[in-house]
């Protein structure tokens, strides 16, 4: 009987344990957004906080909507969504305010290290035309950063 006391205690505290865990790291992810998701509940910045307004919106955007035709954009899709959620979870020592400040810089910096300025012109008219087209409802400084950024990252 002793130990069965033992056995559900040890089970509770690694329930208990990982349950912690799940609320203090969000898992980034380069097939889902989820990730913002859990940022959200973990922030709490509200509906036009970062998160949401702006991560979760157009990560599904980018992963439902957006139809490349190369499988070089495919592939850097991938690596730059994985890379903005790893950029956003190293910064959640951060305040909301301060997170969507950051990420300007934190999307064009994955943009440009997954591999943006590789690919074809064609790709990267593509791209940028559908970021104008989409970021546009974003918050300007927001857009204008990431369009200023990648034209310079690139050259």
């Amino acid at each position: 009987m002793k130990n069965c006391h033992g056995i559900v205690l040890f089970l509770s505290i690694l329930v208990f344990s990982n349950m912690t865990y799940a609320q203090e790291r969000c898992e980034p992810s380069e097939s889902s957004c989820e990730y913002y998701l859990c940022l959200e509940q973990r922030m709490n910045c509200g509906y036009y906080g970062f998160p949401l307004r702006i991560g979760y919106r157009f990560c599904n955007m980018f992963l439902y909507n957006f139809r490349p035709y190369s499988l070089e954009v495919q592939d850097w899709l991938l690596k730059v969504r994985s890379c903005i959620q790893e950029k956003q979870e190293n910064r959640i020592q951060l305040q909301c305010n301060q997170l969507a400040a950051y990420s300007a810089i934190d999307h064009t910096a994955c943009y440009v290290e997954s591999g943006f300025c590789k690919l074809s012109k064609i790709d990267r008219r593509t791209i940028e035309k559908y970021l104008l087209k989409n970021f546009l409802k974003a918050p300007k400084f927001f857009w204008m950063n990431i369009k200023q950024m990648l034209r310079k990252g690139c050259f």
